[in-house]
């Protein structure tokens, strides 16, 4: 059964290996966003020099979401609050409000 955490959901190996899309969807998505990249591109930087005209809150992928007002700080990721919710490493993973490890790095559910 799939973990929400963060807005998103977490399946188990097995879970996502047996939701593999398909290689025709996989092909489809891949031109898709070729064609979008070759846009994007083309387009070159806006007058703020933001990439592709985009800018505001295309600019920053945590405005307006759940994730809004987290911070980076020497490899950790604290929310808003200044609760650790995510650290890099062999020994990082996600942490649910409680502070317990949800998912290590590799997205494996702690035994």
């Amino acid at each position: 059964m799939p973990k929400k955490f963060g807005g998103k959901l977490f399946f188990s190996n097995a879970e996502a290996a047996a939701r593999r899309p398909s290689d025709e969807e996989i092909e489809r998505t891949r031109r898709q966003l070729e064609a979008f990249n070759i846009e994007l591109r083309a387009a070159g930087l806006s007058s703020e020099g933001h990439v592709g005209g985009l800018g505001g809150r295309f600019s920053d992928d945590l405005s307006g979401t759940e994730f809004q007002g987290w911070t980076l700080e020497a490899g950790t990721w604290r929310d808003a609050n200044g609760e650790v919710v995510y650290t890099r490493g062999s020994d990082g993973g996600w942490y649910d409000a409680a502070g317990s490890l949800v998912f290590d790095a590799l997205g494996n559910r702690p035994r």
